[in-house]
């Protein structure tokens, strides 16, 4: 018998939030802070993740997002996931979602 699959696979992510397709989704590995905002400058989430949270996040392109703790989060774009080791300096990333 089949079982799920293991936590620690790649996540991957085919859910909507009403009519917008999920662009990013966060997935907490650790406590880290997040923060999205979008193209207008709205700010779409600034909380504190914990272990096993998952943020989804939809918004006006580009979604300007900072990741403290980096290492503890991994973030899904459209589906796939992004490496964010080489956009991290002391452990935070900052990056563009497109």
């Amino acid at each position: 018998e089949s079982a799920s699959a293991p936590a620690s696979s790649s996540p991957m992510l085919s859910e909507t939030t009403g009519n917008n397709p999920t662009v990013l989704a966060l997935h907490a590995h650790g406590t880290s802070w997040v923060e999205v905002v979008d193209a207008k400058g709205v700010l779409l989430l600034r909380k504190t993740l914990v272990d096993g949270d998952v943020a989804p996040v939809s918004g006006a392109l580009p979604l300007t997002v900072v990741l403290g703790r980096s290492d503890l989060v991994s973030a899904v774009v459209r589906g796939q996931l992004l490496d964010t080791t080489t956009m991290s300096s002391n452990n935070v990333a900052r990056f563009e979602v497109k």
